[in-house]
């Protein structure tokens, strides 16, 4: 068994299969460099890394104008494989067994900043935070934009995974002038301390800290989100959020 035959059980085909694991085996690179490497025409790259980003698979970064794309996380490939009902143990413990060290192929200290565009990759980057057991996340969160931009469905179904996971939620809710009394969660939480301040002009975007990531979320209106991956810029969102915690009420 091989990583090939895990992607040919996800349904990724052929091309897939080589502009992924390009990525996973030889480094991040652009599109022509895929191209080469592969075989594959360069537009018909950008259609596979197209898909592999909608799996949660490949992410992508700019500078100067220049767009590179990489492995997002290894980790991800096990992920599919525990939503995948059918899947035998065996494709899931080959992949954890090998995780260690496709982890050393893509870690990096570097920092990194990684854009979703759509509702679909703001869910993922939700969905990202439930493999990580037992953390923290401090949450700034402006409830009704997020309603919108996930509906009562999603929120709920994160909800739940989140208190299986134990992970816990220390959240600042901005509210108007009158603050509503019922919310989704507010009478079923679990591992959540949660404080309120008030705004006359609640803002759209909300943001979560975790780890040494700082995820921003959009509105439904312009339905985007971006992970900020630095050690320095979560410990500086985190002091921010605890200045606010403190001037926050119950």
């Amino acid at each position: 068994m091989n990583i090939s035959h895990i992607l040919v059980h996800l349904g990724f085909t052929e091309a897939q299969q080589k502009v992924y694991l390009s990525l996973l085996y030889d480094g991040e690179a652009g599109a022509r460099m895929i191209s080469s490497r592969t075989g594959i025409t360069r537009t018909s790259v950008y259609d596979q890394i197209e898909t592999l980003k909608d799996r949660g698979l490949v992410a992508d970064y700019t500078t100067e104008g220049a767009t590179t794309f990489l492995v997002k996380d290894p980790e991800q490939i096990v992920r599919l494989l525990k939503e995948d009902i059918d899947v035998t143990q065996g494709h899931i413990a080959y992949a954890q067994d090998i995780l260690p060290t496709l982890q050393k192929r893509v870690s990096s200290d570097q920092p990194r900043i990684v854009f979703f565009e759509g509702v679909e990759g703001i869910k993922q980057m939700m969905k990202d935070m439930l493999w990580h057991d037992g953390i923290m996340l401090q949450i700034y969160w402006s409830y009704s934009e997020t309603l919108k931009v996930f509906g009562e469905d999603f929120l709920l179904w994160f909800n739940s995974r989140r208190i299986k996971n134990e992970i816990a939620v220390q959240a600042i809710w901005p509210v108007g002038m009158k603050k509503k009394k019922d919310h989704i969660f507010a009478d079923r939480d679990r591992l959540v301390e949660r404080r309120y301040v008030t705004c006359a002009d609640v803002p759209a975007m909300s943001y979560i800290i975790y780890e040494d990531k700082v995820l921003f979320l959009s509105s439904a209106r312009e339905a985007f989100g971006y992970v900020v991956t630095s050690r320095e810029h979560a410990t500086l969102q985190r002091m921010q959020f605890q200045a606010l915690w403190k001037a926050s009420k119950v």
